[in-house]
């Protein structure tokens, strides 16, 4: 008998303490972060992400990523992608966004969608500061090699608790793979067009 009550009591016991650490554990998810670093250096993004606007660039992400689920607003000019047409299931529940931000970016807008996460290519840095002033959370990137564009994938992913080694990696390989084949291919001279704000 006695046995009896120690063994419910150490059962009881053992479900209260359970029960606190997983309510505690809650607690913290609710507060984590991650760091990753972007255009305006290192940034701190609330965990989890789990509405995204994509503005200016990276509209592919959610294809790679499988996050489609996630994104709320995308600029207008990803839905003439044929990679977003293949893999984006109902457009009509994202909105279509102006690919028109250099100047400013529609902060009500924004706002409005309320994101956990803009992630945006910076054509006006001011544009992006000010918004932030509203509370509104920004992955900002403004690459200009491969090698900036795979890092800004990766903190995309890390953002987005998404492990995307083994898709870097393939693409690393791919690159490696051309840079091998065309080594022997003499460097013309050309002209290279990049978008400044």
């Amino acid at each position: 008998m006695l046995v009896t009550r120690f063994k419910k009591a150490l059962i009881s016991c053992s479900l209260g303490v359970l029960l606190v650490s997983s309510l505690l554990g809650v607690a913290n998810a609710s507060n984590q972060e991650v760091k990753v670093k972007d255009y305006f250096g290192d940034q701190a993004i609330k965990l989890p992400v789990s509405k995204i606007i994509y503005l200016g660039s990276f509209a592919e992400v959610p294809a790679m990523f499988h996050t489609w689920d996630r994104v709320v607003g995308i600029s207008d000019y990803a839905f003439k992608s044929d990679i977003v047409k293949a893999t984006l299931k109902d457009p009509k529940r994202i909105k279509s966004m102006s690919s028109d931000h250099v100047a400013a970016l529609n902060v009500e807008l924004l706002k409005k969608l309320s994101p956990d996460l803009v992630v945006t290519f910076v054509g006006n840095p001011k544009a992006v500061e000010h918004a932030k002033k509203f509370g509104i959370s920004f992955l900002s990137f403004q690459e200009k090699t491969i090698a900036e564009v795979m890092e800004d994938i990766d903190a995309q992913a890390k953002a987005l608790e998404i492990d995307a080694s083994k898709k870097l990696a393939k693409m690393q390989e791919t690159l490696d793979f051309i840079k091998e084949r065309l080594k022997n291919v003499k460097k013309k001279k050309g002209v290279e067009l990049f978008h400044k704000a």
